[in-house]
């Protein structure tokens, strides 16, 4: 897999953030997962995809006890993304959420 051989390693303790609809099926943290250093662009992503639905913000900490590696965007020729700050992750699985909090239509969820 490209991520494992020629990406980087994060730091421990990295913050990443995830935006999606709830209704996103996509969950499957076994594949490289899209991710940015932005909460704002995970917010805009979130809601671009679940206008008027409930909106699920992963705030992700990369573990201290594993070596988490990533590529960072943008990637090929896609530079007019570059702004997204995009970190596509290979976690293997999906952290744990250890803290939630929901505020109207938003879940905010703590994984670690």
């Amino acid at each position: 897999m490209e991520i494992q051989e020629k990406g980087l390693s994060l730091a421990k303790g990295q913050i990443l953030f995830r935006g999606v609809c709830s209704e996103n099926e996509n969950d499957d943290w076994t594949k490289p997962v899209s991710t940015t250093l932005s909460p704002y662009i995970a917010i805009y992503h979130a809601l671009k995809n679940g206008y008027t639905k409930p909106i699920k913000i992963c705030v992700i900490e990369v573990p201290v006890d594993t070596n988490v590696k990533a590529i960072i965007g943008p990637f090929g020729d896609n530079v007019e993304f570059g702004q997204e700050y995009e970190v596509l992750v290979n976690f293997k699985h999906r952290p744990k959420v250890h803290e939630e909090i929901t505020r109207g239509n938003v879940t905010f969820q703590s994984l670690r």
